[in-house]
């Protein structure tokens, strides 16, 4: 479903460009990358709500999710 894979490739995209940075802007792209998990969160919910996927899958994915996030929140730390 579109809503979901901009989101999804969007995060290790924007992480692969910045791989090669230095300085502040490595900050900014796990910055977008953050941005971009919690839109993709958003829209897992919005799914749900819709009825496109069940409570089980929402879940499931939500914590794969933050899994995610907590990783890319160590990198910036």
């Amino acid at each position: 479903d579109f809503v979901t894979q901009c989101p999804v490739l969007s995060i290790p995209l924007n992480i692969a460009e910045g791989s090669s940075s230095t300085g502040p802007k490595i900050f900014r792209v796990f910055g977008n990358g953050i941005g971009f998990s919690y839109e993709l969160e958003a829209a897992i919910i919005i799914a749900r709500n819709l009825e496109y996927i069940d409570t089980e899958l929402m879940h499931e994915s939500v914590d794969k999710l933050v899994k995610l996030q907590i990783m890319i929140l160590s990198f910036k730390k």
